[in-house]
């Protein structure tokens, strides 16, 4: 397992997340930054893989940028979920660090027990292992992680469907 820290309150990867069912897959689309800067990660990135879908990493500054992937709904448990209280802000890889190079996916290990919960309704997706933990970071525009003890317990997605 790896850590991960919490920096920068209140800032966040601004896009859309959207789940595109055609493709049966989950995708963010950035928004450009209003200081015309390119965004941090623009041109070295890695992934966390969590089986299908990744989590694209900033490989000079470590930071969760946003989710993308094949994530098929028919395997999705249809109920209704309460998502937990949400902070904003950026999420860091932290030690023990794993190896990240441009364009390589870094395995997850522990999302392979994980299940899909949809709340159709409220348009959640909840992918983990059923333990939201002791905090919950959106990090990304839909997209938040749960943790405790700095490790990842699940996703939070809150995808438009198109």
């Amino acid at each position: 397992m790896w850590n991960f820290s919490v920096e920068n309150a209140g800032e966040i990867v601004e896009g859309v997340l959207e789940y595109r069912t055609k493709e049966h897959s989950i995708d963010f689309v950035r928004l450009p930054r209003l200081d015309g800067l390119p965004h941090d990660g623009s041109k070295d990135m890695a992934s966390i893989s969590l089986g299908t879908l990744q989590i694209e990493v900033d490989v000079k500054t470590r930071r969760l940028l946003y989710v993308w992937g094949y994530f098929p709904d028919s395997a999705w448990q249809r109920c209704s979920l309460e998502p937990p209280e949400m902070e904003r802000a950026s999420l860091l890889i932290e030690s023990p660090l794993p190896q990240l190079s441009r364009g390589v996916a870094v395995q997850y290990n522990a999302a392979s027990s994980w299940f899909v919960a949809y709340d159709e309704l409220g348009g959640w997706l909840y992918f983990g292992d059923g333990n939201h933990g002791q905090r919950t970071i959106l990090f990304a525009t839909g997209t938040a992680v749960s943790s405790a003890e700095d490790k990842i317990l699940g996703l939070w997605l809150r995808p438009l469907v198109v």
